[in-house]
């Protein structure tokens, strides 16, 4: 995450006006925490459905782990793709000359 959150901060605080930067660094500190939280939710979710129903199918204890291991990482891709989409969707605003 230190890979990724240090540089994503520098990228997105450079097109806010410096008396913003305060602002719009907390906003963007609270939107990585929120998407960070539902982000687990989501795969908690998908992991302990697909264990149940892997479950309730039959399968012995490992085969039900790996079940839900591959549909939780299924479920990562697919959010990893959309967060890709959203990010390939914005464009660089030219400013107006001053």
């Amino acid at each position: 995450m230190g890979l990724a959150f240090s540089p994503l901060n520098v990228v997105i605080t450079t097109s806010v006006p410096p008396a913003d930067t305060g602002a719009a660094g907390g906003v963007l500190q609270t939107m990585q925490q929120a998407g960070g939280t539902l982000g687990l939710a989501i795969l908690v979710t998908v992991f302990g459905t697909a264990s149940r129903d892997a479950a309730a199918a039959g399968a012995a204890g490992h085969d039900v782990v790996m079940a839900a291991m591959t549909d939780a990482f299924m479920a990562s891709a697919v959010i990893a793709a959309l967060a890709f989409a959203v990010a390939l969707s914005f464009r660089r605003v030219a400013r107006a000359p001053e």
